[in-house]
């Protein structure tokens, strides 16, 4: 029986404004669901991705030319920051996908040993 893993960040705008952005992954073998890092793992993607989504939103909605001046005094310009920022993001998700990997990889060796006994 295959299990979800969901999430739901809420990003502030200002002058009360929000972002809700959701994820769900389906179909998530039980048996993965107790390894702790396999699900750390799923988590932190959807967090990332979730971010990602944030920051997009920000660099289309043009919400960032409110926050122009606050960067002002770094130096960078907003969207440098969040090519910085999705960079980050995407080198952070392969080295998580490549954990997830060596998981499901161990997990399934496991697996065949056990039924071959």
């Amino acid at each position: 029986m295959n299990r979800t893993l969901g999430m739901e960040r809420l990003y502030t705008l200002g002058d009360f404004k929000n972002i809700k952005v959701t994820d769900t992954i389906t179909d998530i073998p039980v048996e993965f669901l107790t390894d702790v890092e396999v699900i750390g793992a799923l988590r932190f993607l959807q967090l990332l991705q979730s971010d990602k989504t944030y920051l997009y939103y920000l660099e289309s909605s043009g919400a960032l030319r409110r926050i122009e001046t606050l960067l002002a005094e770094s130096g960078e310009t907003s969207g440098e920051l969040i090519q910085k920022l999705l960079k980050d993001i995407d080198t952070a998700k392969e080295v998580t996908f490549a954990k997830l990997k060596e998981a499901f990889a161990s997990e399934t060796i496991t697996e065949e040993k056990t039924e071959n006994d």
